[in-house]
């Protein structure tokens, strides 16, 4: 197994990966500094060299955050423009457009994509100026649209986190019972509850491809102990945690083909990255030299590469890139 730390954008600080398409070409942020200040930006890299993403504002400062991008290269994140204020935006040769309803004017204050498919469709939630989080999906053609939530009269709180190919959207949302659950959005039957393992308790998804969904379940009062789930059709499936008595959490991020992965809690504290293939649990370890400290994958391709983040010698995160 080949493990890269990707670095940082000026060689210190913070960074991390959260997504990886069939090119090889991965995306995140990094911290760096801007005329004297330090700034989180948007992050590309291409053979493993780090490019910044544009920024929204005309004089190159706040933030900007990337968590997806599909096979033809569209990187979808979020930017703060000069108000500060939060924006779901797409990079187009690397300078960042706002994904806005289609009158053209913001859903709200604030707003982040998390994802993009093959034909562009986005997602992921804003503020809809009630003080409520909405679930959305963006496409060139309707603009910016919520997708409501699980609760009969659609109150409360959604998130979309991922899209498949086919259109099939995934996150959370608040149900009628109060708890958050996983949700799947198709154009034909909406929002259903992907539901829990007991029919009870919280779970959440994070990543959908041809059919099987990722992310994890805990019973009632115990997200301390919360596990990775994959809901694959009418099959729903679990894993424990490294740790030898099997306690402690789980959760998985992405899904590539047969392979899941995410972070676990290990028997030293913390947690590890993980791949989860043919029911094996495999641990990504870290890019400490003694392989201590914490690290979490966030998404693979169907070759082999999985990218997150890892602690490093010295304390930081750096985003890193596994190949397995």
């Amino acid at each position: 197994m080949e493990v890269v730390d990707l670095g940082t954008l000026d060689g210190r600080g913070v960074s991390e990966a959260t997504d990886v398409n069939t090119r090889g070409i991965i995306v995140g942020w990094s911290e760096t500094v801007v005329e004297g200040a330090q700034f989180v930006r948007a992050v590309q890299w291409e053979d493993d060299e780090p490019t910044a993403l544009g920024s929204l504002r005309e004089d190159g400062l706040g933030d900007t955050d990337a968590t997806g991008i599909n096979a033809r290269g569209t990187v979808v994140g979020s930017a703060q423009d000069s108000d500060w204020n939060w924006n779901a935006v797409q990079w187009v040769d690397d300078e960042p457009e706002r994904l806005e309803a289609r009158s053209g004017e913001s859903r709200s204050r604030d707003s982040h994509a998390t994802d993009v498919n093959a034909r562009g469709t986005v997602v992921g939630h804003f503020d809809d100026g009630d003080s409520e989080v909405r679930a959305f999906q963006w496409t060139e053609r309707d603009g910016m649209v919520s997708l409501g939530t699980l609760r009969d009269d659609e109150t409360g709180r959604s998130v979309a986190t991922a899209v498949d190919d086919d259109g099939t959207i995934v996150g959370y949302s608040v149900g009628n019972d109060g708890r958050t659950h996983a949700f799947q959005w198709t154009k034909r039957e909406g929002m259903t509850d992907l539901g829990t393992l007991s029919g009870d308790g919280s779970s959440a998804a994070f990543d959908v491809q041809t059919g099987a969904v990722v992310g994890w379940y805990a019973e009632d009062g115990e997200f301390a102990n919360r596990t990775t789930t994959r809901w694959d059709g009418e099959t729903l499936d679990s894993i424990g945690t490294f740790r030898v008595d099997n306690t402690g959490y789980s959760q998985a991020y992405g899904v590539a083909g047969d392979v899941v992965v995410g972070a676990s809690q290990v028997d030293a504290g913390g947690s590890h990255a993980f791949v989860w293939v043919d029911d094996r649990l495999i641990d990504l370890g870290t890019l400490s030299n003694d392989d201590t400290g914490q690290s979490s994958a966030a998404a693979a391709n169907v070759q082999g590469r999985v990218v997150g983040w890892s602690q490093v010698d010295g304390g930081n995160n750096h985003a890193v890139r596994w190949t397995w």
